[in-house]
């Protein structure tokens, strides 16, 4: 049989000198391993692929290549997005059936090629995935005959997979590369790498699935075995067969399953063990193993190809034991299982050789020497094709191979280290230039600079002595302006209080009356304007506080001035909660009383004036909303400036000076609070106070 890609059982046609026979269990194997990889959430359709490929793997072990082939297309076209190790899966069947079954190298290429092309710049997310992909390569370029090439891909996977997957991964590569040994007919190096896949195996713990507990263990004890029969080693292969049937026996229980593939595979290692039993001449133990296995593997769905093998052997023992009829119906058997199959099928060839060789034998032992001869003929003929066609794979040194590649890889990495090193070089050479024009150019700065300073210094002295000079003038400006304010109260009172006295005259004359009314109010209005210039300037200084019931200071402000508001016929409105603030009490008032002074004065006869206070996140906000003739847009700017400009005359002529909002806005301020307004023309303004919660 010729050998497959991957190899789950080796088996051999009998205890003499033949070309190499595996059991081909590949598309088992590999829809097995491909399961495991590393899938992704986005790209995870498991259950489902499973379920096709299981169902494929039926197909395909019936023979029935197209109708598997139509499945597995069909099944996938219903995926609407399948990730990339779904089309992995789909390629790594495609590649063991072109390859292994149909032997179309050429379809096994495209597929092998698009098994890395699907995970390309994702290798190092679907890790395990990319070494297989890999290795599928290299087993395509073997069937190429492309041998060199082949095991320069097998170095790069096992290179790949040595640097990022775990140890338990590593043994899949060591029985490959052990299955290319026993190809070579180097059975001890072979044994040496098996051995390694089963130290490798031991590394993936007591949570092992189905293939690390199951399929290679026993795989591996079974190559193992079949390398020492080749060795005419019986009485090894007799143990290693032996063992592999107590790991079979003793692990099947934890996947029942899995019955179906173990007692496939149990079947297997008895049809070897059948044939190591031949060599020793245990020719009743030889019959008991062979029976059996042909019992268990002769049937659709099993291993019938493994079944012919081991009908090959027990027609051995029967011409042995002259029991030419019996030997006789069972070559019959294979030569019509080797019909069905085609002569052209891959992997049937030592089948056909060894079938050739019996039939040769068995009619010798009948005295039929012209049968005889002319099946001897075609036996050696085929030999010798099978051995031309081998002696590339026996002349190509694998190891060698690997030194040669791993030196290549040495030089490529030793070549892009002196390109670093150059880059490096440059890179220093080119940063140290930097450095250096950065250094100088650091120097000019600062020697710059050194003059720039002395020339700030300069300026800032005479800035600091300006302000001063300023500071002084503001001071003495302050001053005389408290001296001239002072001084103009005192007659501008007495005045007043003249007048006042006048209009207690009861003879006055209606003249004189109203002419000492507009005296008085003149006066009235003359002492306000000088009470705010003397408190323009304390507004900032420290203030007193103590807390505050700012609910009761509204209602009282309210009160205060509902006779002014009724003088114009408005209604004065409050809504409030309670809230208590650490706050100079006087000042705050006066804040208050002249924003509602504002409003009563701006507002028309019967309109409503609206006083709430609220709480805010950070803060207590209190709102003095009217229905007034509004702030025009061009006097909104200067609002709150000192002597401002943006002055009109209230509705009913009342006059302002330009101060009450600048002061009401310095006293907010040295409360660490904000003053702001909203307003449209003849629609009314609201003025809003915001003191801060720290208060």
């Amino acid at each position: 049989m010729i050998p497959a890609n991957n190899i789950y059982f080796l088996k051999s046609i009998d205890q003499l000198k033949q070309p190499i026979k595996p059991i081909i269990f590949i598309f088992i194997g590999m829809v097995i391993m491909s399961c495991k990889g590393n899938v992704t959430d986005n790209a995870d359709h498991k259950k489902y692929t499973d379920s096709i490929l299981d169902s494929t793997n039926t197909l395909l072990r019936a023979n029935k290549y197209k109708q598997a082939e139509a499945f597995i297309d069909n099944a996938y076209l219903k995926i609407s997005k399948p990730g990339p190790s779904d089309l992995w899966q789909k390629y790594d069947y495609k590649v063991n059936q072109y390859l292994n079954f149909e032997h179309n190298t050429a379809k096994a290429r495209i597929f092998a090629d698009s098994m890395l092309f699907v995970l390309k710049d994702k290798s190092q997310i679907y890790k395990k995935e990319y070494a297989h992909a890999l290795f599928s390569q290299g087993e395509v370029l073997m069937a190429e005959k492309r041998f060199y090439e082949a095991f320069k891909r097998y170095y790069d996977g096992r290179a790949f997979a040595y640097q990022y997957l775990e140890p338990c991964d590593y043994y899949h590569f060591s029985n490959k590369l052990g299955y290319v040994k026993y190809l070579q007919q180097e059975y001890i190096n072979a044994i040496k790498y098996y051995k390694q896949g089963l130290t490798e195996n031991f590394h993936c713990g007591p949570n092992r699935d189905f293939n690390d507990s199951f399929l290679y263990p026993q795989s591996n004890l079974n190559s193992i075995a079949l390398c020492y029969e080749h060795l005419k080693m019986p009485d090894s292969a007799v143990y290693y067969y032996q063992q592999a049937l107590k790991i079979i026996k003793e692990r099947a229980k934890v996947f029942p399953d899995r019955e179906h593939f173990t007692t496939l595979a149990r079947g297997v290692v008895l049809g070897n063990l059948g044939g190591v039993n031949l060599q020793l001449n245990n020719y009743i133990e030889a019959e008991k193993n062979l029976k059996e296995s042909i019992k268990i593997n002769d049937h659709v769905r099993y291993e019938q190809q493994d079944a012919q093998t081991a009908k090959l052997k027990l027609a051995n023992l029967y011409i042995k034991l002259s029991r030419f009829g019996e030997a006789d119906q069972l070559l019959n058997e294979v030569q019509q299982f080797l019909s069905i199959r085609g002569v052209n099928n891959f992997g049937l060839e030592s089948i056909r050789l060894k079938w050739l060789e019996l039939k040769s034998l068995n009619f010798q032992s009948l005295k039929k020497y012209d049968r005889a001869f002319e099946y001897q003929r075609r036996y050696y003929q085929t030999k010798d094709s099978t051995s031309s066609a081998n002696l590339g794979l026996k002349n190509t040194d694998m190891e060698e191979v690997f030194k040669n590649t791993e030196r290549q890889h040495k030089l490529v990495l030793l070549n892009k280290d002196n390109e670093l090193k150059t880059i490096f070089l440059v890179a220093l050479g080119i940063i140290l230039f930097l450095a250096i024009c950065l250094l100088l150019l650091v120097m000019y700065y600062l020697k710059n600079s050194k003059k720039r300073n002395l020339l700030l210094a300069e300026r800032n002295i005479q800035t600091q002595r300006s302000l001063k000079s300023l500071e002084e003038s503001q001071e003495q400006n302050s001053n005389l302006l408290k001296v001239v304010a002072h001084d103009l109260r005192n007659p501008i009172g007495g005045i007043t209080v003249g007048a006042a006295m006048i209009l207690e005259d009861p003879g006055l004359s209606s003249e004189s009356r109203a002419l000492m009314q507009l005296m008085l109010a003149s006066g009235q209005k003359s002492i306000e304007l000088v009470n705010d210039l003397l408190k323009v300037n304390t507004i900032v200084r420290e203030l007193e506080k103590e807390p505050v019931d700012l609910y009761a200071m509204l209602g009282y402000c309210i009160e205060l001035l509902r006779f002014k508001a009724e003088q114009k016929k408005q209604v004065l409105k409050l809504q409030a909660v309670q809230a208590t603030l650490a706050l100079n009490r006087e000042k705050i008032w006066r804040v208050i009383s002249n924003l509602i002074s504002n409003a009563i004065k701006f507002s028309p006869e019967k309109s409503i004036i609206n006083v709430s206070m609220e709480n805010s996140n950070d803060g207590i906000v209190i709102k003095v909303q009217d229905y007034g003739i509004g702030i025009p847009d061009h006097l909104k700017e200067g609002l709150f400036d000192m002597f401002t400009e943006s002055k009109r005359t209230g509705t009913s002529g009342e006059e302002t000076f330009g101060l009450g909002l600048a002061i009401s806005k310095q006293i907010v301020g040295a409360h660490g609070g904000k003053i702001w307004f909203k307003s449209k023309p003849n629609e009314g303004t609201t003025f809003y106070v915001k003191l801060p919660i720290a208060n």
